[in-house]
């Protein structure tokens, strides 16, 4: 006579506890382990032989022997309970065997601001992975949504719905200007400079797009290039160009706070007053 199983017949109570009593060989000292009545394990131990058809345990001395049938279904049960245990664990990442490249939009003074202060956590975690970093131009948002860039460091407040995004910091606009320029002369005799007298040299504009945020004179946005040139006299999208044309003129350029203490660290600027952004 074969005995058919049910769905409801062997539940993970009972098969931690034959596998237990696999383990012990003894009826008291497995109710124990579980923390269960002695009268309790009994009846678990009738309902596995009715199950499974089977007296799996005989006496043997003061214990309990496993047939050759509870050996077997004791083996099964242990992969069984390791699998179902297996489904509640959270698998954990290691990025020590990673060799992907991460592709990376970004300005340039993002490297400085974002990307080299993490260079050195990255390598350790994951040494054999890189980093493809890009420019921040038109087409970034078509070549994210296509696959081509992973992640993007942007600037811009506005950006499209479809894109997940974080701030990472917050930086105010400050005016710089290049060392021993006029308005550090002015600066130290006044103490503070307005904007009417910031607004006597010219500037340099960084011009980023497709950023769609509200653009104002001197502020990195997506300025207008026009025609003719007035009060601004160069568009660039790139800061650390930028910086080194001040070294060479008098011209104003309205940079992040963070950028200028980088900057600054390595190229004679000087901070004259915080910008109107």
């Amino acid at each position: 006579m074969i005995h058919k199983l049910k769905d409801s017949d062997v539940t993970p109570e009972l098969l931690v506890f034959l596998c237990t009593l696999h383990d012990l060989g003894h009826l008291g000292e497995t109710a124990k382990r579980l923390a269960i009545s002695e009268p309790k394990a009994s009846r678990m131990l009738a309902q596995l032989r009715e199950i499974f058809n089977d007296p799996l345990f005989t006496r043997f001395g003061r214990g309990l022997a496993p047939t050759q049938r509870a050996h077997d279904i004791a083996e099964r049960a242990q992969d069984a309970l390791e699998a179902m245990r297996k489904l509640f664990e959270t698998e954990c990442f290691s990025p020590k065997g990673l060799t992907r490249v991460f592709r990376v939009a970004c300005l340039d003074n993002a490297i400085p601001m974002m990307v080299e202060p993490v260079i050195s956590a990255f390598s350790e975690a994951a040494p054999l992975a890189g980093f493809a970093l890009s420019a921040y131009d038109e087409r970034v948002f078509t070549r994210m949504r296509a696959g081509e860039v992973d992640l993007g460091l942007f600037p811009a407040r506005k950006l499209p719905s479809d894109f997940l995004h974080l701030p990472l910091l917050k930086t105010p606009y400050v005016n710089v200007v290049r060392a021993d320029h006029p308005l550090e002369a002015l600066l130290e005799k006044q103490g503070r400079i307005s904007e009417a007298q910031i607004n006597q040299y010219r500037r340099i504009q960084i011009v980023v797009h497709p950023d769609v945020d509200d653009p104002s004179e001197g502020i990195p946005g997506p300025a207008m290039i026009p025609l003719k040139a007035s009060k601004t006299a160069i568009w660039t999208n790139y800061w650390l160009g930028a910086v080194h044309m001040l070294r060479r003129t008098d011209y104003v350029l309205t940079m992040p706070w963070r950028t200028a203490e980088q900057v600054g660290t390595f190229m004679d600027i000087t901070v004259v007053g915080r910008a109107n952004s």
